[in-house]
């Protein structure tokens, strides 16, 4: 619009051929972006083609991500000792370095981006009586161009072979994502979604419609994104349904 305005003033001052080229062209663009804007407000399959080429204008913005994975159950009595030793022959591909290991908690390097830590609570100290051993990542910096490459190379992959250490526990995930500036996908999740769907700002997702599963949940804010999954499946299905505005988003519409 304000490209619109300045062609208008400028081709009103000089009146030549190319100004009025300018003013048409101006006009023509900002036409086509309210067209554009409008048609993504109504159809959702739109809106999807517009947040995509959105990402690949976009794809040098980065935003901080969390992950982590808590495991519940009787793990054994040398958990770290354990996850470590594991981790060097698991993870070899990236050639984790242990930092530090103590009967508590354990530093890990998995690869230049990616710094986990690992907490054993005991069933004895904690409130439901059960043991919880908690891996989560340091803050890492993503840019929307490689978000999806990191989801299925890295963080899912990693994740899953944390959990298969322990077959029989129970495994949930968490995935956080905070936003330079403010959620560029906010507006679409207002616009369809239902009134009582939002809880003081935040849109509270349990998006069964994607995972089959009634467990997990999604919050989105005006700044961030948190995803807790009951398996790292629903992880990968969540986490690019909501960051990369996949498909499967689609499913949001039933929630």
């Amino acid at each position: 619009m304000m490209t619109f305005v300045g062609a208008s003033l400028y081709s009103a001052f000089v009146q030549t051929h190319a100004s009025e080229i300018l003013k048409v062209v101006a006009g023509s663009v900002t036409l086509l972006t309210a067209l554009g804007q409008a048609l993504a407000k109504a159809n959702l399959k739109f809106y999807l083609l517009w947040q995509r080429i959105w990402i690949m204008l976009h794809g040098s913005e980065t935003a901080i991500w969390r992950f982590g994975l808590r495991v519940d159950g009787d793990l054994g009595s040398n958990v770290l000792e354990d996850f470590a030793q594991s981790a060097k022959s698991s993870l070899e591909q990236w050639h984790p370095e242990i930092h530090s290991c103590s009967d508590s908690s354990l530093r890990m390097k998995v690869d230049r981006t990616i710094h986990l830590h690992a907490q054993l609570e005991h069933a004895a100290f904690s409130e439901d009586g059960v043991s919880h051993f908690l891996v989560r990542s340091d803050e890492l910096e993503v840019p929307y161009a490689s978000a999806r490459a990191k989801i299925e190379q890295c963080i899912v992959p990693l994740l899953g072979i944390i959990a298969r250490q322990w077959p029989g526990a129970e495994h949930s995930t968490m995935f956080e994502v905070s936003f330079r500036k403010k959620n560029p996908f906010f507006a679409f999740f207002v616009a369809h979604l239902d009134p009582k769907q939002v809880t003081q700002f935040n849109l509270v997702f349990h998006p069964a419609a994607i995972t089959r599963d009634g467990t997990d949940r999604v919050v989105v804010t005006q700044n961030s994104l948190h995803i807790d999954a009951g398996t790292t499946e629903s992880f990968a299905q969540l986490s690019k349904a909501f960051i990369l505005m996949s498909s499967e988003i689609a499913s949001v519409t039933n929630l």
